[in-house]
């Protein structure tokens, strides 16, 4: 059976091919190692490379994901011989980690690199750079193969051979670009070899290796152009060559850095962060055992007898019953269809989701053993902090276990490490930079790179994805025009990886109905079959009712309601509230624009309300968490609390509000927020007022859903999707519109852009057109004093702001002494330009880079970049202080305050800022 194990064992040595093999080095040791370590050879390397590629196969279970993709990629045309192809293949995919760094006897490279005094003379320029290698290492590795296809394999057809010898070519790319940032298409890339131009020149190398021929590769090279239309022509299934290729680049540049710190630390990695035995039983007794509702759970769904009930009384006891029959019917889905691999989680707000899908994920992982990691996907990074806390308590995860991968997520302690120790912190900045933990959580920005971005520190974690458990949360947070590339590549990488996705949402578009042109439609399993009967259940639908008062006029556009009239009504049903609920209100108000909702504060006064909130994007990470927490301590007390916000609240915010007003925009947003409303059901019918002040459109310009509600949507429409919970009125028409829009020829659509750049393999454009968020942002550096701590969740609790490996990065720079109870942004900031400055070992430099861009975080917010948005900045910011795409806030006491966050008006734009 072939098996990439078997074949890594198998590989090509240096040592077995090239004369005089120990007189050509491949790294020095550090100026600290020099006087205790030996130059390593290029041997020496090349077999580390060999083992740790061996072992990231091994513990991902790369050779199934192989296997399936070099399958896919033979049945483009009817070979007669598929099994001496296939097992070519796989020889080529081990061959071009085993290859790429053979053009280190380069004597330039020796000489000026190295080092190495046994290259003294005056050499031949041939390379830009003339030190390079990777281009020398792909044409000793064309040069090898295209020989032996050619001679080796004489026995097959000559088409074969020829289609074969184009994979060769193909898999020179991933060499070619090992050291280089991005992953570029093999076309442009090879074509500007120097192959041809040099080729006498080149074939002394080719001595050095005891090839006999390189004369056979010659016309394969000149021919180049035209074996590429041919190929790529032929090739039908696209992905499959798409993935084999960045698979390899992904193995072959992790397994060559890893390599390379394991020289250079003179120790190597043993747990590259995958759920062994031991921990995978560990994870999935305690998703059956560290809550006694999950227990309940996995009885009732042992239990033949069990059938659901769906009790119909509102109140808290029966949403929880509810909840506990919607994790029983998810789990016994999972049992039904183990072999599945794209799941849908459709279910109500409020009915919990995030604890269902901790149990589903356990149920996998016990169904299929080849499965080894989990990653959680989410639209905003307030989601993952929030979402952190309850996996972390269902699973009985350590923090060694649990890898935040986002920009505020900081460095990672994965080892403990005295601080500054740089000697052993090694360990946790490879754990930080390939996510050495068996479970990660991210931002769909940031996976969907992994799956498609040609940035080489995406692709790094690309094998990480074989044989793992997604779920994706919110996926209907992103415009409708990019849901077909979603749904491709989600088919694709579920049946070639062995990945488990599990799409989750209470308004999830049933992204399967669109066409992507796949000869095999891809097949959904709902976890819960029957959601809308739960949908319909009065503790969903009845727990929030819509009020549509405010838009209502007698023609079909919305009224446009004004500030003061908006103020007058949420104070008169705020103090009705209050006056049938002993005195307590908490009341949340949604605005799509930073500058309406400032105004509003500011109308509204606290004339009436013992606290007034405002949460927008930009309000600093340490405020936004004092409010939530805020929030959830007083959850039940008898008070009058006012939130003023935007759209971020919407982001999964897990707070529980008595009285709401929306800015109508997006049917899904308006679900949202009701979402924080009346969330446990432990009120009457609680309302949520839907209003207009500011134009939606500008925010959604581009999706299709907002077109839809403004132009085939009327009021009556817009609330009765709201009240029956039955998006599918509005997403049928979406997704009847994304297909109609493919189907079309002269336009660039999925079908005649998409999918052709991902045939042509061009990475770039795949990359490039497929963007999740297309608008620029400006960050913004506000040098207040920040505390170090805040009141936690529960009463009497405390919570880091700062984390103990920052607090200590920050006394080491004299920029905190134990004891203080801020930390001053105006230190922090210096301390980041002086550190730009600062020689330091790449560890170091490294590790310093991830600590203080967790801690920049803190002090920073972002919007949304427009020319005259940054021009009005100009007088509040000191030019010579911003740095690094920041802009620093030396004059914030005029437009910027720590509770209500940026003043709009004072920038004096006509423009609002959509934040």
């Amino acid at each position: 059976m072939l098996t990439l194990l078997t074949q890594f064992d198998n590989a090509l040595r240096v040592d077995h091919l090239l004369t005089n093999h120990r007189q050509y080095l491949a790294h020095l040791p550090t100026s600290q190692l020099e006087a205790q370590v030996n130059d390593e050879t290029l041997a020496e390397h090349m077999d580390v490379v060999l083992r740790v590629a061996r072992q990231l196969s091994d513990q991902h279970g790369i050779t199934s994901v192989v296997e399936q993709l070099i399958t896919q990629l033979i049945s483009t045309r009817p070979f007669a011989f598929q099994d001496t192809l296939k097992a070519y293949i796989f020889d080529l995919f081990v061959g071009a980690i085993a290859f790429h760094d053979f053009g280190k006897v380069n004597e330039h490279f020796q000489k000026e690199r190295m080092k190495n005094v046994l290259f003294q003379g005056n050499y031949q320029d041939i390379f830009n750079p003339v030190h390079g290698h990777s281009e020398l290492s792909a044409y000793i590795f064309a040069v090898y193969h295209l020989e032996h296809i050619e001679q080796g394999l004489a026995g097959i057809p000559e088409d074969e051979r020829v289609w074969l010898s184009a994979v060769a070519l193909l898999f020179t790319n991933p060499i070619l670009l090992h050291h280089s940032s991005r992953f570029e298409s093999p076309k442009s890339r090879i074509a500007r070899s120097q192959y041809m131009k040099f080729a006498d020149s080149l074939k002394r190398y080719i001595t050095l290796y005891q090839f006999a021929d390189p004369n056979i590769s010659e016309p394969y090279f000149a021919a180049w152009s035209t074996i590429w239309d041919t190929f790529t022509e032929e090739n039908t299934t696209a992905f499959s060559i798409f993935a084999l290729l960045r698979l390899n680049f992904s193995l072959l540049t992790a397994a060559d850095y890893l390599a390379t710190s394991e020289y250079m630390n003179q120790a190597g990695i043993s747990d590259f962060g995958v759920l062994n035995q031991v921990a995978r039983q560990k994870l999935i007794h305690a998703a059956r055992s560290s809550k006694s509702y999950n227990t309940h759970a996995f009885q009732l769904a042992d239990d033949a007898a069990w059938h659901p009930t769906r009790p119909t009384e509102r109140n808290n006891e029966t949403l929880n019953a509810l909840r506990l029959e919607m994790a029983v019917q998810a789990i016994r889905q999972v049992r039904q269809y183990p072999e599945q691999r794209l799941f849908y989680l459709e279910a109500p707000t409020g009915g919990g989701k995030t604890n269902i899908s901790a149990l589903v994920t356990a149920e996998l992982l016990r169904l299929d053993i080849s499965l080894n990691k989990i990653f959680y996907v989410f639209p905003f990074t307030t989601l993952i902090t929030q979402t952190h806390k309850a996996l972390q308590e269902t699973w009985q995860l350590e923090d060694s276990q649990i890898g935040l991968l986002h920009s505020r997520g900081g460095f990672q302690q994965k080892e403990p490490t005295e601080e500054g120790d740089y000697g052993k912190q090694w360990k946790n900045q490879l754990a930080n930079l390939f996510a050495f933990f068996p479970v990660c959580l991210l931002t769909h920005i940031r996976f969907f790179d992994i799956l498609k971005s040609n940035e080489k520190d995406s692709i790094y974690l690309m094998h990480r994805l074989a044989n793992s458990v997604v779920v994706i949360d919110e996926l209907q947070s992103y415009s409708p025009k990019h849901w077909d590339k979603m749904l491709f590549w989600l088919d694709q990488y579920s049946r070639t990886f062995n990945i488990r996705f599990v799409l989750m949402s209470a308004t999830l578009p049933r992204i399967d109905g669109l066409d992507v042109g796949l000869s095999q439609r891809p097949q959904f399993v709902d976890l819960l079959p029957d959601a809308k009967r739960y949908f319909q259940n009065p503790n969903f639908r009845d727990r929030v009712r819509f009020r549509f008062d405010l838009l209502e006029t007698p023609n079909k556009n919305p009224q446009i309601i004004k500030s003061e009239a908006l103020a007058e009504v949420v104070l008169e049903q705020s103090k009705k509230y209050a006056q049938e609920n002993n005195g307590r209100v908490f009341t949340i108000v949604e605005f799509i624009y930073k500058k309406s909702a400032t105004d509003f504060a500011g109308l509204i006064g606290q004339t009436f309300f013992d606290k007034v909130f405002v949460l927008s994007g930009t309000i600093l990470e340490p405020r936004r968490r004092e409010i939530i927490n805020f929030l959830k301590q007083n959850a039940k007390a008898q008070m009058k609390v006012l939130l003023i916000t935007t759209q971020v609240v919407e982001a999964g915010v897990d707070i529980d509000m008595d009285l709401g007003f929306k800015n109508i925009s997006l049917i899904d947003s308006d679900e949202q927020l009701a979402g924080r409303v009346n969330r446990n059901v432990t009120k009457d019918v609680c309302n949520v007022f839907l209003f207009k002040m500011n134009e939606p459109g500008i925010l959604y310009k581009h999706d299709d859903r907002f077109d839809i509600t403004r132009e085939k949507l009327t009021i009556a429409d817009h609330k009765q999707i709201l009240e029956t919970k039955d998006f599918s009125k509005l997403y049928n028409q979406v997704l009847a519109g994304r297909n109609d829009l493919n189907q079309k020829v002269g336009i660039e659509n999925f079908s005649t852009k998409y999918l052709p750049d991902v045939q042509q393999l061009d990475y770039e454009s795949v990359h490039k057109n497929f963007q999740l968020i297309e608008q620029k942002n400006l960050s913004i550096f506000v040098p207040l004093p920040l505390p170090i701590l805040i009141e936690g969740e529960k009463a009497s609790t405390i919570e880091e702001v700062f984390s103990k490996v920052e607090l200590d990065f920050l006394e080491k720079y004299q920029c905190y002494w134990q004891g203080d109870k801020v930390v001053d942004g105006k230190k922090v900031w210096t301390l980041y330009r002086q550190l730009n400055d600062l020689k330091q070992g790449i560890t170091e430099s490294q590790v310093t880079k991830k600590i203080m861009q967790g801690i920049l975080s803190k002090f920073t917010f972002s919007i949304f970049y427009t020319d005259t948005i940054k021009r009005n900045f100009t007088e509040f910011i000191d030019p010579d202080k911003s740095f690094d795409n920041y802009l620093y806030l030396e004059f914030h006491e005029r437009l910027y305050n720590y509770k209500t966050g940026l003043d709009m008006a004072a920038l004096g734009s006509s423009e609002n800022a959509i934040l």
